[in-house]
């Protein structure tokens, strides 16, 4: 039978509860409560409630669901955070899903877990839409509240995960920045005029910036994954050489060991002698990349056009595409055009689809399939070397760079 007391036996303070719950575990719970009888009474309650859950009368799992029902929403969105977090998720995205989060709870005027509702969320949606944001942002916010609502039901805080059935936008009728990739001859002229590039508001040196833009070409790493380099990365007299991101730098939070081609390892390995150990190579790299990009394409684009040999030459380049940050299509090469470049190449190599996804390092083959399509991927049937087997390296500039046709 549950019992009642006072700590010490004092006069004064709220009374304590000691019962047996439903598996006969012996609980203790402060009444809060100064008076005997109504101390009395929330104890038989306890007990009363613990004989039910043993019955089968109460079902201890939608008591749990009530319990959480009844809880902020605010409570559940900071323990979301808190996991997201402790999956060893960058701080970069703990904070845009928790802000997606929130600004959908927000403007869904939902206070309990019961007011998060399909067409809530929908609503939220359009108004953002209809805002003027792209459906590319629009699926990123979706992907977030769908990922907290998928964690409640998981977590057991709701009988079932209310948001499953919304879909993603189709962002192919929506392209607002669609990406490029660098031409070999872009690519041919640019490097090796960064590496002799450089000015005093550059965070990096022309070779260095040089060296981003090589291992971002013939690796497909992103900015953050270039950041985390360290001499140690580095494999370079390996078969094949090879270049390691550590989980925690790493998008889909595993330790990748990237093959790379061997000229590129060659030109890495003397601007790699003297780096000291341990420290980021390019720890200086700029959160801005697309806009670094974008100012080394247009005084290489500016250089170029410069050594056109005659007036004829000269308008000629001016109008054409090459080197420009958007070209007469509305394309555009950012920094993840370099990501787009390799994938790409790797692609019209004649890789499989299967060794496609793995040098993408995509979750699904449908990832590299639907974005890297317009690349003949129907036409796929030869293996990952192919493209080791190109005419001319793009990394090295050729002899006579003037004579070169663009």
């Amino acid at each position: 039978m549950a019992s009642i007391f006072r700590r010490g036996g004092k006069r004064t303070g709220c009374w304590q509860i000691h019962w047996f719950d439903d598996t006969g575990k012996r609980r203790s719970k402060n009444s809060k409560t100064t008076d005997k009888s109504a101390a009395q009474r929330i104890a038989n309650k306890l007990e009363a409630d613990a004989a039910l859950r043993r019955d089968g009368v109460i079902d201890p799992a939608l008591e749990r669901f009530a319990q959480e029902q009844h809880k902020p929403l605010e409570t559940h969105a900071a323990d979301f955070r808190a996991a997201v977090a402790a999956r060893e998720n960058t701080p970069k995205h703990v904070d845009m899903t928790d802000s997606r989060v929130r600004l959908i709870i927000e403007q869904c005027g939902a206070s309990q877990v019961k007011h998060l509702t399909p067409a809530a969320v929908q609503n939220v949606l359009k108004t953002k839409r209809d805002d003027g944001s792209s459906l590319e942002t629009c699926n990123s916010y979706l992907r977030a509240i769908k990922a907290f609502s998928r964690w409640l039901w998981l977590e057991k805080r709701i009988p079932d995960d209310p948001l499953s059935t919304l879909k993603a936008f189709n962002t192919a009728s929506d392209q607002r920045h669609p990406r490029r990739e660098l031409m070999s001859d872009e690519i041919t002229w640019l490097l090796p005029f960064v590496e002799g590039y450089t000015l005093t508001s550059h965070n990096l040196p022309g070779p260095d910036r040089a060296m981003v833009y090589r291992l971002a070409l013939g690796t497909g790493f992103r900015a953050l994954e270039l950041r985390s380099l360290v001499p140690e990365s580095f494999n370079l007299n390996g078969n094949p050489p090879t270049i390691t991101v550590q989980a925690g730098c790493s998008k889909r939070r595993r330790t990748d060991v990237q093959p790379i081609r061997r000229d590129l390892a060659d030109m890495v390995q003397p601007w790699l002698a003297g780096k000291p150990n341990g420290k980021p190579l390019f720890a200086r790299l700029p959160g801005a990349t697309a806009q670094m990009l974008r100012k080394d394409l247009a005084a290489a684009r500016k250089a170029w056009i410069k050594t056109a040999e005659n007036k004829n030459e000269k308008e000629r380049r001016e109008k054409s595409d090459f080197l420009r940050y958007e070209d007469s299509a509305g394309r555009i090469a950012d920094f993840h055009s370099t990501r787009h470049t390799y994938i790409s190449n790797i692609v019209a190599s004649g890789a499989s689809v299967k060794t496609a996804q793995e040098l993408a390092r995509h979750s699904t083959p449908t990832l590299t399939i639907g974005r890297y399509s317009h690349t003949r991927l129907h036409d796929i049937v030869g293996g990952a070397r192919g493209a080791a087997r190109r005419a001319r390296s793009p990394w090295r500039a050729p002899a006579n760079i003037k004579g070169n046709r663009y």
